[in-house]
């Protein structure tokens, strides 16, 4: 039978030492994983899927130089006229439709409503077919979107490779009704489509 030692007490010091070491380099690297997650969570990023819209509403062509001036000159006209077309369910959506795959190229933005599939197409208005798609999602406010635009396509995009972000696919904005300048809205980021 081996023969056991009492530990001294200079080596219960020593174990308390290098325990306490230990504990502080895990809440160091604790804290350093928080931070980088908070880093992360910028925004809160969810996945969603949005089926096949009918929508019922306005366009301008635009670029992404003089998207602002322009889409919120559209919105002040339509906001007058979005009761017209029959709505499947109250808020609006701005959706951005890339006719190329150069972001600097001209694009179409149209403020719409969500329409019943008998709803008729008021004067000057026009119909916009939204094809089923999975989103990942962002819920901001106006005077954050450009900042969450650059975190998507930037930080988000390095860290989700597998998740790719479609520059053809529509960009949804949700709108709530009567949504405010002050009010958040909900920005879909469509991902493109997996080869089968």
């Amino acid at each position: 039978m081996p023969k056991t030692s009492t530990p001294k007490a200079s080596d219960k010091t020593a174990a308390l030492a290098k325990s306490a070491s230990i504990e502080a380099k895990a809440e160091a690297v604790q804290a350093q994983t928080t931070e980088q997650k908070g880093e992360k969570d910028k925004f809160e990023v969810k996945p969603a899927f949005h089926c096949r819209m009918r929508a019922i509403g306005q366009k301008v062509l635009t670029t992404m130089a003089d998207v602002q001036p322009k889409a919120v000159a559209l919105w002040e006209v339509f906001t007058k006229r979005m009761t017209e077309p029959k709505v499947l369910y109250p808020g609006s959506f701005g959706v951005s439709v890339m006719l190329s795959e150069k972001p600097e190229d001209a694009f179409e933005y149209w403020a719409v409503v969500p329409a019943t599939p008998d709803s008729e197409v008021p004067e000057g208005m026009e119909v916009l077919i939204v094809e089923p798609c999975d989103y990942v999602e962002v819920t901001t406010t106006l005077d954050k979107m450009q900042e969450v635009f650059a975190f998507m396509f930037g930080e988000w995009a390095q860290k989700n490779p597998e998740q790719k972000l479609s520059t053809t696919l529509p960009n949804l904005e949700w709108y709530p009704p009567n949504h405010s300048d002050t009010q958040e809205l909900t920005i879909c980021f469509p991902l493109e489509k997996k080869k089968e």
